[in-house]
């Protein structure tokens, strides 16, 4: 809420508690109050006095600080800069973000700075990156961009190291980077092509938090974030056998893992998007038809795709602390595509 209308509603309940039909008091208790009428004062927020609102009761008179409770309350500072500046629910969170340079890590990037976390951003193209984070500090925020292959155990690392030495340590790591690698029946699959989408899926997520886990555990806990998929969860899809395969193997990962870190306050979710406007989704191949998008858009039952941007706030809530108590968890954001039969 903006201190603008914080201050209007202030000066609604000052002009009400002045006008609080009260009446003088009796005995011992008169003489102390001031008048008959304890005012507001008016001024700047975070610089006004204690006020009192007057009842009598049974020939005494009482003091409530309700209203002084609420000034002090939006005088406090960090509930000011909330008000001005969002929530701000990560603020002084470390958070690393990978397939950051577009779709839903490019989102979840920039709600990540704009919820006030540092962010160490990842993916393999490097000017994409960089123009994520000029975005980023020019909306005031922090990041710094490690482009590499989710692939290489070595990128993991040097995520971290960046992550602790640049900023301090670890708090959140949305394991966002993937793809559906090489379509077609098991049949026609090679196996390069299956060990290829493995490892893009799952094998990089093992990578991730073999790092990712020890540097948070070192801050007292964290947030462990993999975008998963309902494909081979609770819908099966032709010619998706290596990539069903792959993810449905990293949401086994994600309950393990929370189970072994759960004692260091680490948890550990999977994400399930439905489908998602982006250059992955076929509704945006040079070649889709008006028939193809209305396909994809009827799967849902909501009858249409997701923004990046409302992929990015469910990861946004299961790294802060509103989700301070999920964990294990194979949490769907797809629009209703898993229940949807017509």
């Amino acid at each position: 809420m903006p201190r603008s209308r914080l201050r209007q509603r202030l000066d609604m309940l000052s002009d009400k508690i002045e006008r609080f039909p009260t009446r003088e008091p009796e005995g011992e208790a008169a003489g102390d109050a001031g008048g008959p009428h304890d005012k507001i004062a008016t001024g700047r927020i975070g610089a006004r006095p204690r006020p009192s609102v007057v009842f009598v009761s049974s020939g005494r008179r009482k003091r409530v600080d309700a209203a002084a409770r609420f000034c002090d309350l939006i005088a406090e500072p960090d509930l000011q800069q909330q008000t001005e500046s969002g929530m701000n629910s990560l603020n002084g969170k470390i958070a690393i973000v990978s397939g950051a340079s577009a779709g839903i890590g490019r989102a979840a990037a920039k709600l990540f700075a704009a919820e006030g976390a540092k962010l160490v951003v990842t993916a393999r193209r490097e000017a994409e990156l960089g123009m994520l984070v000029e975005e980023i500090e020019a909306d005031g925020g922090e990041a710094v961009a490690v482009a590499g292959d989710i692939r290489d155990e070595g990128l993991h690392r040097s995520l971290v190291e960046t992550a602790s030495r640049r900023f301090g340590g670890l708090d959140i790591a949305f394991n966002n980077a993937g793809g559906t690698g090489a379509y077609g029946s098991l049949a026609d699959i090679s196996l390069g092509d299956w060990r290829d989408t493995v490892d893009l899926n799952l094998t990089s997520g093992f990578l991730a938090a073999k790092h990712q886990a020890p540097a948070m555990t070192k801050r007292g806990g964290g947030s462990i974030i993999f975008t998963s998929t309902f494909v081979g969860h609770t819908v099966g899809m032709p010619g998706m056998g290596a990539y069903a395969a792959a993810k449905a193997g990293l949401m086994g990962l994600v309950q393990v893992l929370a189970v072994e870190l759960g004692p260091k306050n680490v948890r550990v979710n999977a994400l399930l998007p439905g489908g998602v406007d982006t250059q992955a989704n076929p509704i945006n191949f040079p070649d889709a038809t008006p028939q193809t998008i209305a396909f994809v858009k009827a799967l849902h039952a909501l009858k249409r795709v997701a923004q990046p941007e409302e992929i990015a706030k469910v990861a946004l809530f299961l790294g802060s602390d509103m989700a301070s108590f999920v964990t294990g968890s194979t949490m769907l954001a797809d629009g209703g595509v898993s229940i949807t039969r017509t």
